[in-house]
């Protein structure tokens, strides 16, 4: 499954620019998947970080990124692993979890729970690098930029655009 992936480097002023699409990703995993609203959102906004995260790494390379949240919720976990070439594939444990809130005000903090974000980095080097940090916000983005300021000590902003409609279409 491919994704577009855009790379942005400003060397003046000491910054660098990622965007991913990965809608067509979102859109065919949790079809396959067939996942319930809250499944979705959860595992679509993680697709789209892992992503977005693989745009970091070497392109054209066989480097690989992979997230994994558990949590105490009813999605219980979800793993998420893309590759250098914006290949990515994944899974929710429970993919017809069916919390009763509205559409519009979907949770990934209460489908996910109390839990861990597992960040593992394959830069084809002796072994891969692992991070385990506690859930902050129970929100995707924030979770990730989390992991990236205090992990990776990389100063980052992170936004995830997705929202599915009444009909369940991404």
């Amino acid at each position: 499954m491919s994704n577009t992936i855009s790379r942005i480097i400003c060397e003046a002023l000491n910054i660098r620019l990622y965007t991913v699409d990965a809608l067509d990703a979102v859109k065919e995993i949790t079809k396959i998947h067939e996942t319930t609203p809250n499944a979705t959102v959860a595992l679509g906004r993680s697709i789209i970080a892992t992503a977005l995260l693989s745009a970091t790494l070497k392109p054209e390379s066989d480097q690989t990124i992979s997230l994994k949240f558990n949590g105490s919720g009813p999605l219980k976990e979800i793993y998420i692993q893309s590759d250098a070439r914006g290949n990515t594939r994944g899974y929710v444990a429970n993919p017809q979890v069916d919390i009763t809130d509205p559409i519009d005000t979907i949770s990934f903090s209460k489908s996910i729970g109390a839990g861990f974000l597992t960040v593992i980095k394959d830069l084809q080097l002796k072994e891969p690098y692992s991070s385990v940090l506690p859930l902050q916000y129970g929100e995707v983005a924030k979770d990730i930029t989390y992991y990236l300021t205090s992990s990776e000590q990389i100063p980052s902003a992170l936004i995830i655009g997705l929202k599915i409609n009444e009909d369940i279409g991404i």
